[in-house]
């Protein structure tokens, strides 16, 4: 009886993740700690030069687990960092780690994130793949304030997109493209 439910549970965590996968064309896939190391590293650097006063206004597009929002919140304690994930696994892991952590300054959010406005933020990390790329370059040039700043994990923005600074980071040559909203 324990083996069956232990087998269903697997069963629908699986089928819950390749639902996902195949309805956003996008897999969950963990950035490596290296690259979130960088990100970190680099929105810091942002953050502290944020001449306005305000909070800094970050967002996760696709946040997966969270690794990567956890990791800015805990370093940027300042900033506002938000997480938007569909899937409901990843979600509900980030969402659970949140709560166990207690980052005042994170939130996640369960929304398919092409609707969400991205006008109002600083900065945006995104690690998605094939053609979710191109729409969110898309979406990023129009909605993005002049001088947001666009951190793209392992794969470049698409269209008239060009990187400020590419940073290699980890084996085997995982890059961080840092682009600046015109």
């Amino acid at each position: 009886m324990l083996l069956n439910t232990i087998l269903i549970l697997i069963l629908c965590f699986v089928f819950c993740l390749q639902y996902y996968a195949f309805r956003t064309g996008v897999p969950t896939v963990a950035s490596s700690s290296s690259s979130r190391r960088k990100i970190a590293e680099i929105l810091r650097k942002e953050a502290a030069a944020n001449p306005s006063g305000r909070s800094y206004k970050i967002i996760d597009l696709g946040s997966g687990n969270g690794q990567v929002s956890r990791r800015i919140a805990r370093e940027i304690p300042a900033a506002q960092v938000t997480g938007i994930e569909i899937s409901l696994i990843p979600w509900l892991y980030s969402e659970a780690r949140r709560r166990l952590v207690g980052y005042a300054n994170l939130e996640y959010k369960r929304i398919d994130f092409w609707p969400y406005d991205c006008s109002g933020v600083d900065a945006v990390v995104v690690f998605l793949a094939g053609k979710a790329m191109d729409r969110v370059s898309h979406k990023l040039r129009a909605e993005l304030k002049p001088g947001a700043l666009v951190l793209s994990n392992s794969i470049c923005l698409r269209g008239d997109w060009e990187p400020d600074a590419v940073e290699s980071v980890g084996f085997p040559d995982f890059k961080v493209y840092i682009y600046r909203q015109r």
